[in-house]
């Protein structure tokens, strides 16, 4: 097979997926011009080149709906809905850019995309090529085979499955060439295809590997029994058309040959003017910056090689804008000074787009001379508009920080007419380091490299204005750091007119002051930034977090980030990980592991060099970012999310006292309690059992015990706890009742443990706080999680009774909002009973409940009150009648006329919350009282699952997000207060609408004054805020 790469898009298919996965609103020009599909598919597209990387591409679209499938069959795709509006054009867009793209795209009459497709893909193949087919409709899977991918998109357009002969039989049971036969006789929805009633893919599939195929399914279908086999021989005619109809066709006479679509380069002006009438800045950017462009006659021009060679390429015109993809390729590598551009950089394929992100060696911090590193850091001269990205290795964070390895990054800029000549005859690094060169702003110029134009500050489209820089990585190891460069580190990182680019600020800055180093100039948190334009991303691995932003991901290490140990070092022969990290950094190449100086390449070092890539990679992501909370109108939380960033790193640094020995009392007795209750439930049932094992529990529970079956689930019927609770109020066995309380008290003896061991020397245990975890913007309790302690029940109380104040402070005081998320929502509704209610002044509930059931407030029953507290709460999250009947043990009608008559009684509630649905599924986001966005495509998923959990968190997000957000306000609010007031109390925690404070001697009154009058005034609602305080020795003392 040769190393030719074809890949070919099915391009309505990948247009649609990428319409759906972004809300058309925010993608819209000034002139009102919808380009959600046009950004997603290109991002798509960009996201397939990096990985894949191929020589040839092409894509295909349909021309109408006509075809000879629908002479065949005129009901054929029958039924669709009607395309968007929003849609219109986009797919003539689509279009212009893949022609200024230099990317050849196919129509033709009377056959589907799918037909050019398989064609291409045929011809490819035939041709000993490896073909990439990208697509949605499963119809392509039967082109699958050895030498033929199928690149299917998943529900986030973004990702995309390898659909390979093994993928297909592990999915759907047959192998790629029989997957037609299970569609045929399954039939196709989406094109109007109806298959045998009651037979699934599964059903399908076994009929195949029992028969052969679909000739020798019918020619035995009169074996076939049941209600499947009768279905089947009524609907022969169905399953025979849908196989006519699936089967694409390889033999078409395309308008073009596969030479065609061999890749030559771009036409820069046209990539401009589409980019700027399209209004898509940062994608043009992207543009650029891949593609490598570089000038030449005007044209696409002949030629081909890798973007990531960088043997003499020169800008030889300034008039054209055209792109020449071509490389000299004349000079020698021995001719080139050391270390050599050629061997560092093209490591990808040699005719094919792309190579993979930020290919650099870092330098060692000791290889620096004196001055040298200073220097490097821009230290003692004028500011300027560089940063330096920063990234830590070790463990970051509050508890018993340290720093294995440090890496510093940045971008150098390369002066214009840098040619590969100049850059041949200049001076070898002196660490021995090829840089990765990527396009950028201007920036510092501290050298030359030679390199590929990219997108200059300028914004202009000819050659000459595109602006070069190469990237260069710092590896700094602070067990082995010389005193003078701990020196520069700690004046660089105090230094206040300097820009530093982190992941997690507050982390960092634990790190640092582990060593003397206080993080005091500008920080840009891109992890703050990705985090408040898009709140639901996943953030939980940061190779996700470059794929969704930058195209490309990291191979990550079954070591995890930030979790590379001396031990992994010691495995892979190494002496220490200072050795490894040394090592690495002689490294020539990460792509094709060649290696300057002959030092193989393992995992440890392979996983170093990453590190690096992560480092750089927050410098493409700023702009990004930035771009991104700017579009969406979310940078103004900037101004309280940053400042909260530094009281919180406080706040994790100072921590909560605990009495130790009294949690470990309070462990032992539930150590006890779990003994008497695990032995009380064997005695129950005769036998020793694995009360942890669901296995075990099933066959106890519904075989020997009998009980009526919980809910059925893939390894049998669910012994979870919430069905469990629900058997057990109807079946009070005694081993049921023995189960129910030994996992209570195994759950709270967990808890109390774990506290125990995060009792840090100090006494203290400094928990951290999560400020980009939750999507509704609350903040989150972990390592240990102090919000899982429970509210409101003895036992809870006992655990807060073990958090105390310590010498030379005197008590604990506690301040929360009283049913903040309640008053929030009569604010927003504006439900005049709601907002009577709460100005009033009395008990909330019993009042709401006075309303709702129509008496006297004190002739309210407590399970009145109880019910009408329930819906008020469940409402403000979006709970169903289903689940308020769950939660309350009533009928679910009776949770549904309980809601109803809440909402007879404040209808402005109804109107408001059936608003915030409707809204966001018009604009596609809710939004906070402050701003914050909470973006919900699902609100428009045709699965009713999604849907509705859409739905949920529509109900949920502006309510508790503006309750976290006046959280956060009256934290800065209170802290700025207390500092004001010259005051030595601290701020400790804040827990769910809690803050809890350490009080200075004597301060117990006027902390309280201070603290009451900064939360009740964050802000101005219809209806009062009240602030309930409390101090006492301990957390649980403190209550009120």
């Amino acid at each position: 097979m040769s190393d030719l790469r074809l890949l070919v898009l099915d391009g309505h298919s990948l247009a649609f997926r990428a319409f759906y996965s972004r809300p058309p609103e925010n993608f819209r020009t000034t002139t009102g011009v919808y380009t959600n599909a046009v950004h997603g598919f290109m991002s798509m597209l960009l996201a397939m080149l990096r990985r894949e990387k191929p020589t040839h591409i092409g894509a295909a679209f349909d021309l109408s709906r006509h075809s000879f499938r629908t002479d065949i069959y005129p009901d054929y795709k029958g039924g669709r809905a009607e395309t968007p509006p929003e849609f219109l054009g986009q797919i003539e867009n689509i279009q212009r850019l893949l022609d200024a793209l230099g990317i050849k795209w196919l129509t033709m009459e009377n056959v589907e995309a799918d037909d050019i497709l398989a064609t291409v893909a045929a011809q490819g193949k035939a041709q000993g090529m490896q073909v990439l087919v990208s697509s949605g409709d499963r119809d392509t899977f039967q082109l699958i085979d050895e030498n033929t991918t199928v690149l299917y998109p998943g529900h986030n357009a973004a990702q995309t499955t390898r659909m390979t002969p093994q993928a297909v039989k592990d999915k759907y049971g047959v192998w790629p060439a029989q997957y037609p036969e299970v569609a045929a006789l399954v039939g196709e929805k989406a094109d109007n295809l109806p298959g045998v009633p009651l037979v699934g893919e599964k059903s399908a599939a076994a009929w195949i590997n029992q028969y052969g195929g679909l000739e020798g399914i019918l020619a035995h279908q009169g074996e076939l029994k049941g209600k499947r086999g009768e279905n089947l021989r009524a609907h022969v005619d169905d399953v025979l058309r849908n196989r006519e109809l699936n089967r694409l066709r390889t033999d078409l006479h395309l308008p073009l040959q596969l030479d065609d679509l061999r890749w030559r380069g771009m036409d820069v002006s046209a990539v401009d003017a589409v980019c700027a009438e399209l209004e898509f800045k940062e994608m043009r950017r992207q543009f650029l910056a891949f593609f490598g462009v570089s000038g030449g006659a005007s044209g696409s021009m002949p030629g081909f090689a890798s973007p990531g060679f960088s043997g003499g390429v020169g800008v030889d015109s300034v008039d054209t804008g055209a792109v020449d993809m071509s490389a000299s390729r004349g000079a020698s590598r021995d001719s080139l000074a050391e270390p050599q551009p050629e061997a560092s950089l093209d490591f990808g394929s040699r005719h094919g787009f792309g190579i993979e992100p930020h290919p650099v060696i870092h330098r060692l911090e000791s290889d620096f001379q004196a001055g040298e590193l200073r220097e490097w850091l821009g230290l003692g001269q004028a500011p300027h508009e560089s940063e330096i990205a920063v990234w830590a290795v070790g463990n970051i964070g509050v508890n018993a920080p340290s720093i294995d390895w440090l890496f510093l990054a940045k971008h150098v800029a390369i002066p214009e007419g840098t040619t590969g000549e100049t850059a041949a005859k200049s001076p070898a690094n002196p660490s021995g380091v090829a840089s990765g060169d990527r396009e950028a702003n201007p920036r510092e110029v501290t050298g030359e490299l030679t390199a590929k134009p990219g997108n200059g500050a300028s914004g202009g489209g000819t050659a000459a204005s595109l602006a070069l820089f190469r990237e260069e990585a710092v590896l700094v190891t602070p067990s082995t750091l010389r005193p003078e460069s701990e020196n520069v580190l700690r004046d660089f990182f105090a230094a206040e007119n300097r820009t530093v680019v982190v992941y997690n600020a507050k982390a960092l800055r634990h790190a640092l002051r582990a060593y003397g180093w206080e993080l005091s100039g500008t920080v840009q948190d891109v992890n703050l930034l990705d985090y408040l334009a898009d709140p639901d991303a996943s953030r939980l691995k940061f190779a996700a977090v470059t794929e969704r932003l930058l195209g490309w991901a990291i191979d990550e290490k079954p070591s995890d980030i930030g979790k590379i140990s001396e031990q992994m070092a010691f495995d892979l022969g190494w002496g220490n990980a200072t050795d490894a990290a040394g090592a690495a950094a002689v490294t020539a190449s990460t792509g094709s592991k060649d290696i300057s100086g002959g030092i193989p390449l393992p995992s440890l070092p392979e996983t170093l060099v990453n590190q690096a890539k992560y480092a750089l990679s927050f410098l493409d992501m700023l702009p990004i970012l930035t771009e991104q909370v700017k579009y969406r109108r979310v940078g103004s939380l900037l101004d309280m999310e940053l400042p909260l960033s530094r009281l919180l790193e406080r706040m994790e640094d100072t921590g909560i006292a605990v009495d130790e020995g009294l949690l470990r009392r309070f462990d032992q007795e539930l150590s006890s309690e779990v003994k008497r209750t695990e032995a009380a439930a064997f005695e129950a049932i005769g036998r020793e059992v694995n009360l942890s094992s669901p296995k075990q529990l099933q066959d106890v529970l519904f075989n020997q015990l009998g009980l009526p079956p919980t809910r059925k689930t893939k390894t049998g019927y669910t012994t979870d706890a919430k069905a469990l609770e629900e058997l057990a109020l109807y079946n009070p066995h005694p081993f049921l009742q023995a189960l129910l309380y030994f996992r209570d008290r195994s759950k709270l003896l967990q808890i109390v443990r774990n506290l125990g061991d995060r009792i840090a020397p100090d006494g203290r245990i400094h928990t951290t706080f999560g400020q980009t975890v939750a999507a509704t913007g609350r903040l989150s309790s972990l390592d240990p999680n102090l919000q899982n302690i429970p509210a409101r029940t003895d036992d809870g109380a006992r655990i807060r009774e073990t958090f105390i104040a310590q010498m030379p402070f005197v008590s604990l005081m506690t301040a929360d909002y009283s049913q903040i998320e309640m008053r929030i929502m009569a604010h927003l509704s504006g439900d005049e009973g709601l907002i009577a209610a709460f100005k009033s002044g009395e008990d909330l509930h019993r009042s709401v409940a006075a309303l709702v059931f129509g008496v006297a407030p004190e002739a309210v029953t407590a399970t009145q009150r109880t019910h009408v507290k329930a819906t008020s709460y469940g409402l403000a999250y979006g709970l169903s009648a289903f689940g308020l009947a769950g939660q309350l043990r009533i009928t679910q009608g009776e949770a549904k006329h309980l809601m109803e008559t809440y909402f007879s009684r404040f209808g402005a509630v109804r109107d408001y919350l059936e608003h915030i649905v409707s809204e966001a599924r018009r604009v596609g986001y809710t939004e906070t009282m402050w701003g914050r966005r909470r973006y919900l495509p699902g609100l428009r998923a045709t699965n009713r699952v999604v849907a509705e959990n859409a739905r949920r968190a529509a109900l949920n997000a502006p309510i508790q997000g503006s309750a976290a957000d006046l959280m956060k306000q009256a934290m800065l609010k209170v802290d700025a207060a207390m500092a004001a007031a010259g005051l030595g109390s601290r701020i400790l925690l804040q827990i769910h609408d809690e803050l809890v404070f350490e009080v200075a001697p004597g301060e117990a009154d006027a902390l309280r004054r201070v603290v009451t009058e900064a939360m009740t005034s964050v802000v101005e609602l219809r209806v009062p805020l009240e602030v309930s305080v409390g101090v006492g020795a301990n957390w649980r003392a403190a209550a009120h």
